[in-house]
């Protein structure tokens, strides 16, 4: 895409000048891919553990309901955030430190729960009735959480309970498929609904941190200002609310205190902004210092590269 990053498809690294078969290549750590000719360049080198996969396999077989992690293993994910390139490189970040991997071991280690990632808007009631924006952006290009939420999770029990969250609170819950996540109901499982804000990734969002008298490498440091804000916040939701949700802790206003008391220190009702666990003590020793710590550091190694 644009503006000089070198993240797309599937959140790998893009090479312009590729590596074989002609064209652009991804970067997957054991292979590389070529989109242009749909396939990896070389046999996967586990193929003998795997007789079933074909020796070029991508994603397990599985393209549409799976991503490739590596160039080695499949990663079932149930994610409308990774349809496009910012949003699958934001799962790619929060999910690759140490946080987020504990998170997938525990949600791979259960039977009870689904997980799903989808977007909602954030907005807010105005004093006359409208609606409004509650995100913005900060003159970094980092999400200004002031006035609304950047995360939420929500655990359903049935598709009749999807339904009257669809109704009663569109914006937040109009992007939850029910086609999607019937299956899991089906297969006699709960689902826990992690939503994210489109102000991360989405890219009629985000164009509005781009400056046209801005190069493309400044520009692109927004761009991952932009998916490192979101990458906390997929953090804050898997690690203080998902993580009891799979415990099978119900959710309320008491809990979500107690989450955050957990996650941040401080029991408020609201998370604090990134600039303040940057710069505050008080944060320091807490997941969320932990996780704004990780989230910067890759932040910064992708911007290295541009």
């Amino acid at each position: 895409m644009g503006f000089g990053y070198r993240f797309a498809f599937n959140g790998k690294e893009l090479d312009t000048e590729g590596m074989g078969g002609g064209g652009s290549t991804y970067d997957y750590g054991f292979r590389i891919y070529n989109p242009a000719i749909g396939k990896f360049l070389s046999v996967d080198p586990l193929t003998k553990s795997y007789p079933w996969y074909t020796p070029y396999q991508f994603a397990g077989n599985k393209p549409i309901g799976a991503i490739d992690l590596d160039g080695l293993e499949e990663r079932i994910v149930h994610a409308d955030i990774a349809k496009n390139a910012l949003g699958r490189s934001m799962l790619k970040v929060a999910n690759e430190t140490s946080m987020g991997q504990e998170f997938i071991k525990k949600v791979e280690s259960q039977s009870a729960y689904d997980v799903y990632y989808v977007p909602f808007h954030s907005v807010v009631g105005t004093a006359d009735g409208d609606i409004a924006e509650a995100l913005g952006y900060d003159s970094e290009g980092r999400v200004d959480y002031a006035g609304g939420a950047s995360g939420m999770t929500k655990v359903f029990s049935s598709l009749d309970e999807v339904s009257a969250s669809k109704k009663s609170n569109p914006y937040s819950y109009e992007n939850v498929n029910t086609d999607d996540i019937k299956k899991s109901f089906e297969d006699g499982k709960k689902v826990i609904v992690i939503l994210i804000a489109d102000k991360h990734f989405d890219k009629t969002q985000v164009k509005e941190i781009v400056d046209p008298k801005k190069s493309d490498a400044e520009n692109a440091k927004k761009l991952l200002k932009a998916i490192g804000s979101g990458a906390k916040t997929v953090l804050h939701e898997q690690t203080a609310h998902a993580e009891n949700s799979l415990k099978g802790i119900a959710q309320s206003k008491e809990q979500t205190l107690k989450d955050h008391k957990s996650y941040n220190g401080k029991g408020n009702k609201t998370s604090p902004t990134e600039t303040d666990v940057e710069t505050s003590f008080s944060y320091n020793g807490t997941p969320v210092k932990k996780a704004s710590q990780e989230v910067n550091k890759a932040i910064e190694t992708a911007a290295k590269k541009l």
